[in-house]
């Protein structure tokens, strides 16, 4: 840190940026920001750079690898777990990753290691690499803390893995926990930001509940307060285009471009968690309807929206062997594979009931409209 601070001085001064002005936008008083310029503060508060990092690199290139840079000289405990809820807001799992192989199950680090291992679970999930019960056991096997902002992330995750699995409406209990936990969080920053976060589980509870209304006034309110160029943004843009789906499919695709446009622009890997979900998701619209199915991105697509795909466009085998290996190794169908299967079935109204049922007992009441306007075209009941 004291080299950072260091590097920082001399640029402040090389820009001849105005140390009272910047120290009114870090919301500190110009003698607290000259004593940590001046190395007699140890180290400054992240949330205090983040509010001038515009100011000191305009260019957000530059300005996203000094951001970098600062969170990975951090030694506080209390700016490495700001830092913890800062990258898993905008995105920084890479950088999330790095920060806690420096710290975690270090002596001097003791008190917060417990904190290190939770993101360490979430940062895996955002890779990709835990999921569902897997992720659920890993949860079961953590201690329990009293500290407010610990356990809502406790509740996230056992929130993302009931939604791994589709039982949304057990999300339901840990969503209640957070929001009387949120109020507890003593650090204002890192209150945001598990807000945030927490938001972003409330937009999709509601669309599965057909919430439509309350789910787009979440979307909004994330896109209009989450930092500019931040995942959570882009999760929110996403969200807000399935909202769409059925009433304005168009409408819907734009908004998942728009998420995508993001996620690019962010550098998240393309196996993450994120990026495949919304390449999915695009690529079931754009199947469904018949929209711009030249410009599906394959790559990204997993094998049930090919068979899908195949099967209402294509000769239908590949999508017959897709399914009839499913059935060789015994594997339960969720209900949109089931969707998918009628198309491949003949039309069997039966696997539609069943679909219909499965997104039921789920508690995705939004989706259960996918099947009943077929039931309807087909005059069922």
């Amino acid at each position: 840190m004291k080299n950072f601070i260091k590097n920082l001085q001399e640029h402040i001064n090389y820009a001849k940026l105005d140390v009272g002005v910047l120290a009114k936008k870090a919301e500190i008083d110009r003698t607290n920001l000259n004593r940590i310029l001046n190395g007699k503060i140890k180290e400054m508060k992240l949330e205090s750079f983040l509010l001038i990092a515009s100011d000191l690199y305009p260019n957000w290139i530059e300005r996203r690898r000094k951001i970098k840079d600062f969170i990975m000289v951090c030694e506080s405990d209390l700016n490495i777990k700001k830092a913890l809820s800062y990258c898993q807001t905008v995105g920084e799992y890479q950088l999330m990753k790095k920060l806690i192989k420096k710290h975690i199950n270090s002596d001097a680090k003791g008190k917060i290691n417990k904190y290190l291992q939770l993101y360490d679970l979430y940062n895996q999930r955002n890779l990709r690499k835990l999921e569902g019960e897997k992720l659920q056991e890993k949860l079961n096997e953590l201690s329990y803390s009293k500290n407010a902002d610990y356990q809502i992330v406790v509740d996230m995750l056992h929130g993302f893995a009931l939604y791994d699995s589709s039982n949304f409406m057990a999300m339901v209990p840990h969503s209640k926990k957070i929001d009387y936990n949120l109020s507890l969080v003593e650090n204002s920053f890192i209150r945001k930001h598990l807000d945030l976060q927490h938001k972003d589980r409330e937009s999709h509870i509601n669309l599965f509940s057909n919430n439509i209304k309350k789910c787009r006034e979440i979307c909004n309110d994330i896109i209009k307060s989450a930092p500019e160029n931040s995942v959570i943004k882009a999760k929110a843009l996403s969200c807000l285009a399935e909202s769409f789906i059925f009433e304005n499919p168009l409408q819907a695709e734009m908004y998942f471009l728009e998420s995508l446009k993001l996620i690019k622009k962010l550098g998240i890997t393309a196996y993450s968690k994120l990026y495949r979900a919304v390449h999915g998701t695009l690529a079931f619209l754009r199947i469904e309807y018949g929209i711009n199915l030249d410009k599906i991105e394959w790559q990204f697509v997993d094998e049930a929206e090919k068979a899908f795909y195949d099967a209402k466009y294509g000769e239908g085998m590949e999508a017959r062997f897709y399914f009839d290996n499913l059935k060789k190794q015994g594997k339960d169908l969720s209900a949109f594979k089931l969707y998918y299967l009628f198309y491949v079935d003949g039309n069997d109204i039966m696997v539609l009931k069943e679909a219909l049922e499965k997104f039921a007992n789920n508690g995705n009441v939004f989706y259960s409209n996918l099947i009943t306007r077929v039931l309807i075209k087909e005059g069922v009941k």
